[in-house]
């Protein structure tokens, strides 16, 4: 609560600078940067960013991703300079939801048109965070908790095909000049997407009665939701925790044993810890799939985007399932 408190401080300061900066001879660089060169598009996580940098391929177009590659997704916080991106941009890309609630302060600050900020959680279905094993272990029945929902839309490559659709409508209303353009690619990247959409319903089809287990967080329901995947997991999806009681350990030992379990999984930027002790007990290896939050800074600079971590996660997925 301590800490949560903090960040909503620190960021309360930072949307006053923003204010005081677009009020401020700040604010006519602002404008120059939005009007210089193709559309300019802010997004705060990796899959928007990828995505739309493969709708705007071959054009002028500046896209920039808040976080930096290779980082925690969910503690970071917006910098002045984000801000002053944010606030200039054609195009914010948001997730939506409680770990981006800094957003809303800084659109309001900023006074961006709706039509200049496309939050995914808007775009597709929305399905309400299970929690893990961890909390089950700790909960005596209702204890006036509200239901959050998942915030991890882009894990499913049937919502994906969704907000691709929908970024590349908006993208287009705001550059008709190279509209033609981004529809092609948009086309072509569309067909990947129902291939591999494709190949996680044959994949799901031959998962039915087995279960996968996760000694980590769960940020993966849309696509556990979608193909048929059963699962269980230590924390939920956007839980901060990172160590489990030995109860939960335990549970989980007992349950990647009832599934004969070959593989114990863990998510991208994760220590492992847990799924490291499981593994050992169980004789399984350990296996990272990715949440699609963040991208590792040397697989940024190979150009590796959403397409290509999905794919290994098909892969690690099947073997799970073997």
């Amino acid at each position: 609560m301590k800490k949560t408190a903090e960040k909503i401080l620190v960021i309360s300061a930072l949307v006053l600078l923003l204010f005081c900066v677009l009020c401020g001879c700040g604010g006519k660089d602002v404008e120059k940067s939005a009007q210089s060169g193709g559309v300019c598009i802010v997004t705060t996580v990796f899959p928007q960013y990828d995505f739309a940098r493969k709708i705007t391929a071959g054009t002028d177009a500046d896209i920039t991703m808040l976080i930096k590659p290779g980082s925690e997704a969910h503690s970071y916080d917006p910098t002045p300079a984000d801000m002053v991106k944010i606030s200039g941009c054609d195009l914010f890309v948001e997730v939506g939801g409680e770990s981006e609630a800094w957003a809303e302060k800084v659109i309001s600050a900023a006074a961006l048109d709706t039509s200049k900020v496309l939050s995914l959680m808007e775009t597709v279905s929305l399905l309400c965070e299970e929690e893990g094993i961890e909390h089950e272990e700790h909960s005596h029945g209702d204890d006036g908790e509200e239901e959050e929902y998942d915030e991890h839309v882009w894990t499913s490559p049937k919502n994906a095909i969704m907000i691709v659709k929908e970024m590349t409508e908006r993208i287009s209303a705001l550059d008709r000049e190279n509209e033609k353009l981004y529809r092609e690619n948009a086309e072509a990247y569309l067909e990947e997407l129902s291939r591999l959409d494709a190949d996680f319903d044959a994949l799901g089809k031959k998962a039915e009665g087995k279960t996968l287990i996760f000694g980590d967080r769960f940020p993966f329901l849309y696509l556990a939701r979608a193909y048929g995947f059963e699962y269980r997991s230590a924390f939920s999806g956007c839980s901060a925790q990172t160590e489990a009681s030995v109860a939960t350990v335990c549970t989980l030992i007992d349950l990647a044993k009832e599934a004969d379990a070959k593989v114990i999984f863990a998510v991208d930027f994760s220590n492992g810890k847990i799924a490291q002790t499981i593994a050992s007990e169980v004789g399984a290896k350990v296996s990272y799939l990715y949440s699609g939050h963040n991208i590792a800074a040397s697989d940024m600079e190979k150009g590796v985007g959403y397409l290509e971590l999905m794919r290994q996660n098909l892969d690690r997925i099947a073997e799970a399932l073997e």
